[in-house]
């Protein structure tokens, strides 16, 4: 009990020397949505939202540029603010270091220390009741203060707008859906665990009273398949491909064998009935040769020889008797 008025009559202390300093300067910035080139995100991807505050209570709202005028949508994420240490209670060690924890922040900063990040979060890009077909054009706002504050401008109240980005519809369920990368998957694994009081909403009303959900555009990543033409196949498709393929490079060697057999064959014909051509015509032109030119027939006895020998008479026993023609 001791250690908790001790630790209460310095809060006293550091609370009363606070009221005479004037509150620290507050500073907002936006990274992403940040200065121009404005990004153009698709419709169900996640998106990281950077930007720095000094504030500990606020809210940030999407907001849709039309020409001159914007429209307040949900509210993406807010702060809120710790409950206050109970010293009523026994305080220990390490209840003690919290509490000079506490103080030593209430001291820098002139007020309470948020519950949640205060620097990034990552929200599933969507138009909620937002009609994109008038604007694709939005930016974010915010705002100090909780959600019922949210769109109304104050003198006494920081606000701070981000850069403008443009939202697209989301592919169609045909198209291919592309793989999720290693930095969005850690991004949803940061996603998941740091929800908590100051996470990311999931809006159920806005602050102009509109009601709305949180739909979640029908996405075909992860596991799902395309059953368009260009979409990917399965994995039997892909199997009977590769078993086509095999069977067609064993029917393509086949078919280059029996071809070449066949054009050696017909090589082969024609080199002999071209040789069987020659042959016979050579014997012709050998006909044709003898037939033009009979002296040259070695049997054939010279006409000039046969008439320049004269008639005699054979000796002896043979001659013949002469015989008187009548």
């Amino acid at each position: 009990m001791a250690s908790a008025g001790v630790c209460a009559s310095l809060l006293s202390l550091l609370l009363l020397l606070l009221i005479g300093i004037p509150p620290a300067s507050t500073l907002t910035e936006f990274f992403i949505p940040g200065p121009p080139p404005y990004p153009h995100w698709t419709a169900g991807a996640l998106q990281e939202i950077r930007y720095r505050t000094t504030l500990t209570e606020y809210t940030i709202a999407i907001w849709q540029q039309f020409e001159g005028a914007a429209k307040l949508g949900p509210i993406l994420y807010r702060t809120s603010l710790r409950p206050r240490l109970s010293f009523s209670r026994r305080t220990r060690g390490a209840e003690r270091g919290e509490c000079l924890t506490y103080m030593f922040r209430l001291l820098l900063t002139g007020a309470e220390t948020t519950n949640g990040p205060d620097q990034h979060f990552y929200w599933l890009v969507q138009t909620y009741d937002l009609d994109l077909t008038i604007s694709d054009k939005f930016f974010l706002w915010l705002f100090e203060g909780n959600s019922s504050v949210q769109g109304k401008a104050s003198s006494d109240r920081q606000q701070q707008s981000s850069g403008f980005f443009y939202i697209s519809a989301a592919l169609s369920s045909a198209s291919p859906s592309p793989s999720p990368s290693p930095s969005a998957s850690s991004s949803s694994a940061t996603w998941s665990s740091s929800f908590s009081s100051s996470s990311p909403l999931s809006p159920s009303s806005s602050p102009s009273g509109s009601s709305s959900s949180l739909a979640v555009p029908a996405t075909t990543g992860g596991g799902s398949k395309a059953t368009g033409v260009d979409g990917p196949q399965s994995d039997s498709t892909i199997a009977g491909a590769r078993d086509i393929s095999a069977g067609a490079k064993a029917g393509i060697g086949i078919g280059a064998g029996v071809a070449g057999l066949g054009l050696l064959s017909a090589f082969l014909l024609f080199i002999r009935y071209r040789s069987k051509k020659n042959r016979e015509l050579q014997a012709l032109r050998l006909n044709n040769y003898r037939d033009l030119n009979p002296s040259t027939s070695k049997t054939a006895v010279p006409p000039a020889i046969v008439a320049g020998q004269p008639p005699f008479e054979l000796p002896g026993m043979q001659a013949r008797p002469v015989v008187e023609l009548g």
